[in-house]
């Protein structure tokens, strides 16, 4: 019975947690690997390509403050490490390809019901009302 509680409260300590803690990070790989070959073949040098991998991605290691991360672990904030560190992301998107953002941010992203870097930040966490949550308001 613990075990099986344990396992739908996903608990750090079990091997659900671990298979899908391990199955984020896999995905993380690729997709950093997949970026990195696509810039290597467009001839942009190494240390460039380090430097995009480390802003274009969001870094969960980085500690996040007693504060913020008691609040984290009773549930009270919930992604924050995301919606916070996307932000970099969102103004980078505006800047490098402002058309690209604009069809998503305002176009066919909230018609067709696609979470986009704009709904996913924190401006737009408060924008829907939903900043200390995971999901969209319905």
């Amino acid at each position: 019975m613990q075990t099986a509680g344990k396992n739908l409260l996903i608990t750090k300590d079990t091997a659900l947690y671990r298979g899908l803690n391990r199955s984020v990070q896999y995905g993380d790989f690729i997709a950093k690997a997949v970026l990195y070959d696509h810039m290597a073949e467009q001839g942009v040098d190494q240390r460039t390509i380090l430097d995009t991998l480390a802003e274009e991605f969001v870094n969960y290691n980085r500690l996040a403050g007693r504060g913020r991360d008691f609040l984290e672990s009773i549930g009270l904030l919930w992604f924050f490490n995301y919606k916070l560190r996307i932000q970099k992301v969102l103004l980078n998107t505006i800047r490098e390809r402002p058309v690209s953002f604009g069809l998503f941010a305002g176009g066919v992203g909230p018609w067709l019901d696609v979470d986009t870097i704009l709904s996913g930040s924190g401006f737009g966490a408060w924008w829907d009302n939903r900043i200390g949550c995971s999901s969209r308001a319905t």
